[in-house]
């Protein structure tokens, strides 16, 4: 120890232990003098191989240095009394000093088998230099097998002094990443529980670049996600048993192979423009892309970014979604199976703002099928298209067979995009109406698995809805086949208005009829369905004259495997105010009936009935 005019120690020796490590600091001289202090011949045992360093504080300015061959991270963890498993291997070489608030040096740090929770095998090397103003650094890093991250600045320029925080918001240069990382290896990271699917495997790529020109610029960032080989497998919840006795089948998890995805984000330094861009492939080509481009004031939102949405109500955006015409069996696997084979594309833009946007779609299905269809089912050709403007909604729907159209639909609805942007309660309306011109049912009956034929022609419209809805529909049936019974013609009429319910439904044989009509009330206004309205009567009508009872097989297949008879009706049903009083009045008569009951076992023929009631 020597005093005077200045304080120095020579020869200094520090032991600090905890548990079985242990390491010994080594000071070969501290001098302190007037408001300098410098330390020189620093040396750490017993971590590794030895670290040395050597430094020196004055008002004028700061230098240290620092070497490390070879610390053991496991020692210096225990050391500091962490809990963490933290193994692997630690070299640096470090020489930097400052002068005011500017900085010159460098630093070198090696970090190799890096094994940390399920982490193993990691490798990390960071470089940085300094002269200045200017800034060059690399960082690359190999997560073991679980892939590698790379970042480099070939030179940075900073605004000014590398101490000063306002050096760094002003400066230029280039920012470069690429990366690549296996996601089965990474996805063994996570424990159990905390895992987002239960399996996956492939690769993700990541490419970006960060740069700004000039201090005055907003910075540039190029940033790409790709897939390779993607496969996910998703969890499974696990849910209580069924009960004693009985057993509950596990779900089967859903699946993804052979789709893989890219996803871009751009921000252009010159424009302050937002781009954002995906797509979506399989092995058979490109199933979606989309794009879309603002201006979005990014500094405002990084600042208040509970403000967002207020921020970019009024912003122009440009996006476009696009399906290319693809086969339906060529879908990934993940979509399952489709009940309807053919080919559809489809295109939509958005324009404008969130307050007032301007939305277009447009869909086209090609030769549109259901996937059991029988050979004599002729496909349909489907059109599609909407368009909004942020106040008032267009949708049109067309389908065509053998070159005729068939169908035709086309709605409108009223509803206003600022109002839903701004929160406020939304009142909309709408309108829609239904054309057929000799649609073939059979068509609907490959959908619904039903055996159904024969044509329709009519409309059905509905108007007014959430508002004072209506409905009214006139459909005149043409050859109607259910099962193997055919109705030459038929006609269904409803109109329900201001409350009142009017239908009626005719179908005629070739020697017989029936016709089942119905008068009442029904509530509808603003809700979005009708319901009945039992505050007032309701009044049924049935009639029929030699009426085949066959009709009605379609709708008891698996009750009995055999109906057949003639049925003459005259009846009436009228329900009183409040739906709990009603009397019936007339008679139904059955003839040459047959009746069989699979569960029965026995085949009743010529049967015979007569109700009256009165």
């Amino acid at each position: 120890l020597e005093t005077g005019t200045e304080l120095a120690v020579s020869d200094a020796l520090v032991r600090v232990e905890r548990e079985d490590v242990a390491t010994t600091a080594t000071i070969r001289r501290v001098r302190v003098a007037g408001r300098a202090v410098e330390v020189t011949g620093l040396t750490l045992h017993d971590l590794g191989k030895p670290v040395v360093a050597a430094a020196r504080i004055a008002p004028a300015g700061v230098t240290f240095s620092a070497q490390a061959p070879d610390v053991e991270m496991a020692r210096v963890v225990k050391l500091l009394g962490r809990d963490e498993d933290v193994r692997g291997h630690l070299a640096f070489d470090v020489d930097a000093a400052t002068r005011g608030t500017g900085v010159t040096g460098h630093v070198d740090v090696r970090v190799r088998d890096l094994a940390m929770q399920h982490l193993e095998g990691a490798n990390v090397h960071v470089w940085t230099a300094m002269e200045r103003n200017h800034l060059r650094a690399e960082v690359a890093a190999t997560l073991g097998e679980a892939g590698r991250i790379d970042l480099s600045t070939p030179e940075v320029a900073l605004g000014g002094p590398a101490l000063l925080a306002s050096s760094w918001r002003t400066a230029t240069g280039t920012l470069m990443l690429d990366g690549v990382l296996d996601l089965e290896k990474a996805l063994g990271w996570l424990p159990p529980d905390g895992r987002p699917v239960a399996a996956a495997s492939g690769t993700v790529r990541l490419r970006g670049r960060a740069s700004r020109s000039s201090p005055a610029a907003d910075p540039g960032v190029e940033l790409e996600a790709s897939t390779s080989g993607l496969a996910l497998t998703g969890k499974v919840a696990v849910s209580s048993p069924a009960g004693v006795g009985t057993t509950t089948p596990a779900p089967l998890p859903w699946r993804t192979t052979g789709l893989d995805g890219t996803l871009a984000l751009r921000l252009l330094e010159r424009s302050g423009e937002t781009q954002v861009s995906a797509s979506l492939h399989g092995r058979s080509g490109v199933l979606a892309t989309m794009a879309a481009r603002a201006r979005l004031p990014l500094s405002a939102i990084a600042k208040s970014p509970e403000q967002a949405l207020a921020l970019v109500k009024d912003t122009p955006l440009l996006a476009k979604l696009e399906v290319p015409r693809r086969s339906l069996d060529r879908l990934p696997a993940v979509l399952g199976k489709v009940p309807v084979k053919g080919e559809v594309e489809v295109l939509a833009r958005l324009g404008g703002t969130l307050r007032a946007p301007r939305l277009s779609l447009t869909a086209r299905g090609t030769k549109l099928l259901a996937r059991d269809a029988a050979a004599c089912v002729m496909p349909l050709e489907i059109g599609a298209g909407v368009a909004y403007d942020g106040e008032n909604a267009r949708a049109r729907l067309t389908a065509s067979s053998q070159g005729r159209e068939v169908l035709s639909a086309g709605a409108t609805a009223k509803v206003s995009a600022a109002r839903v942007v701004a929160g406020e309660d939304v009142a909309w309306e709408a309108s829609g109406k239904l054309t057929l011109a000799s649609f073939p049912l059979d068509t609907v009956g490959a959908f619904l698995r039903q055996p159904i034929g024969g044509t329709a022609s009519g409309a059905v419209a509905v108007v007014d809805l959430h508002r004072a809805a209506a409905l009214s529909a006139n459909l005149d049936l043409h050859q109607l086949e259910l099962d193997q019974t055919v109705f030459p013609s038929g006609e269904v009429h409803v109109e329900l208005k201001d409350g009142a319910l009017a239908a009626r439904v005719r179908l005629d044989q070739s020697d017989g009829h029936a016709e089942v009509s119905a008068r009442g009330a029904m509530s509808w206004g603003a809700a979005l369905r009708p319901s009945a309205d039992l505050a007032k009567p309701l009044d049924i009508e049935v009639r029929a004259k030699s009426f085949r009872a066959n009709a009605a097989m379609p709708f008891v297949t698996g009750i009995v495997s055999e109906l057949d008879g003639r049925i003459d009706a005259d009846a009436k049903v009228h329900v009183e105010r409040g739906g709990k009083i009603g009397e019936m009045t007339g008679a139904m008569e059955i003839r040459d009936g047959v009746l069989e009951i699979p569960q029965i076992g026995e085949r009743f023929h010529q049967l015979r009935g007569r109700i009256v009631m009165r």
